[in-house]
């Protein structure tokens, strides 16, 4: 139960939306920066398609 619960936090799926706001720097984009991936926690970003 540990190792899935582990897996779970390793990973983030993340939207096409946020990554824009990401590249075009905006206080979104900066917020997703400081509250995601700035955390070590965060292994694996998956890209969401739709």
């Amino acid at each position: 139960m540990n190792e899935k619960k582990s897996l779970q936090n390793a990973s983030i799926a993340v939207d096409t939306g946020v990554l824009i706001e990401f590249l075009e720097d905006s206080a979104l984009g900066r917020a997703f920066y400081q509250e995601v991936l700035e955390k070590p926690q965060f292994q694996k970003f998956y890209i969401t398609v739709t």
